[in-house]
């Protein structure tokens, strides 16, 4: 009978969490702008979609800052989520971890698919997206060792 090798973990899969603990920082500061400044938000990303039109007056002040600080308080709570599963599980190299993680690159290329039609503002869901099936990738081994 063999002895079972211990497989060492090399250092890219051992730090690959990383790129998951910086990328959802990107989506608190987001989130933090669209609660505390919506109108910024809306006249600077979906100007293009009308030009000439700033969305904010087709709007009332109030519904601005409503759907504002929920689309914020989503954002807000996406990073608190995916922060938590990083730190507690995806570092440990627990799999439920990488499977939850699996759901970012889904939400990124529907996002991205939002911006398609103006095809505006597409450079940064997409190296999001680039990012996060990297950083699932790396640790693949890790997570699912050969038999």
């Amino acid at each position: 009978m063999g002895v079972p090798v211990l497989r060492t973990a090399k250092a890219y899969e051992k730090y690959a969490w990383i790129i998951f603990a910086i990328l959802p920082v990107f989506h608190l500061g987001f989130g933090l702008v669209l609660i505390f400044a919506p109108a910024v938000f809306f006249d600077t990303f979906l100007e293009p979609t009308a030009p000439g039109l700033k969305v904010t007056s087709l709007l009332t002040p109030w519904s601005v800052n409503h759907a504002g600080a929920h689309l914020g308080s989503v954002l807000v709570g996406w990073f608190i989520m995916l922060e938590a599963v990083t730190w507690f599980g995806y570092r440990k190299g627990e799999k439920w971890a990488w499977y939850a993680l699996c759901y970012v690159p889904i939400l990124l290329v529907y996002d991205a698919s939002l911006h398609f039609p103006i095809l505006s503002d597409m450079a940064i869901p997409i190296l999001f997206l680039g990012l996060a099936i990297f950083g699932l990738m790396l640790p693949f081994r890790k997570f699912f060792p050969g038999k």
